[in-house]
């Protein structure tokens, strides 16, 4: 089997929780009970339907779904469109875990529940579901994982207001001893009043987990790549031309 490698994974400096790519993730709670309809996005058009049942049974399953955005929309294009709709089931109080398995990037999903009949005097009307969501503006228990690549200085800013934090993920300098803490991803908290803690230092895919209390659109940004140490850099460039000229031979 020929074996494939995503070259995109390491042109993505930029990360947004609007516009996920294969480095960030949206985990949501479905804390309500009912069958819900989802929508897959890229860019401003639906690609993908799927369908979510949140089972109100003390047995249902408790483990997180995952919801492959970009297979659900390579899914939708190779089926017609009867078979297009996936059901997943999830027991309430569950999550979903929103993830891109391939791809560029650039999906959203929105996720609505059916509406529930409400009395008024006497008649009836439907109130709006409970429960719906929308990755373009996430909100109070919704997770948002970025998981950034390239080292250098960048910035964490929730659009939604004017708080930043400042992450800085650190060349990895091989003559260094390994920090046994780098498996673990770094959090911080997105509140009202800004982001706690305000800064961030980490190695290249250790993640950042950020948990929000407020609503929230997140971008992560790179302000100023680090290529690492300068004697670094020229024993990579020695290495480079060595390889280079083996080729040629």
């Amino acid at each position: 089997m020929r074996a494939s490698f995503n070259y995109t994974l390491f042109k993505q400096s930029d990360l947004d929780s609007a516009a996920l790519t294969q480095l960030g993730q949206i985990i949501h709670p479905f804390a309500h009970p009912g069958a819900y309809r989802g929508t897959v996005w890229l860019g401003e058009e639906p690609v993908a339907d799927f369908r979510l049942r949140v089972n109100d049974d003390a047995q249902a399953e408790s483990d997180p779904v995952y919801v492959d955005l970009y297979g659900l929309h390579r899914r939708a294009l190779t089926s017609r469109a009867d078979e297009s709709a996936d059901t997943l089931e999830i027991g309430a109080g569950g999550y979903a875990c929103f993830y891109l398995s391939w791809g560029e990037g650039g999906y959203a999903v929105t996720v609505e529940g059916a509406a529930r009949p409400e009395h008024k005097g006497g008649a009836v009307a439907d109130r709006p579901a409970e429960g719906d969501f929308d990755s373009r503006r996430l909100g109070a228990g919704d997770i948002f994982v970025a998981t950034p690549l390239r080292p250098g200085s960048y910035q964490l800013v929730n659009r939604e207001g004017d708080s930043t934090c400042s992450v800085i993920v650190r060349y990895p300098d091989p003559r260094q001893q390994r920090d046994p803490t780098a498996t673990r991803p770094g959090e911080v908290a997105c509140r009202d009043g800004g982001f706690v803690p305000e800064a961030l230092s980490l190695l290249p895919a250790q993640g950042i987990i950020v948990r929000l209390e407020t609503p929230a659109h997140l971008r992560l940004a790179l302000k100023h790549p680090d290529h690492g140490p300068e004697d670094l850099r020229q024993l990579r460039a020695r290495r480079q031309k060595a390889v280079r000229l083996r080729r040629r031979e």
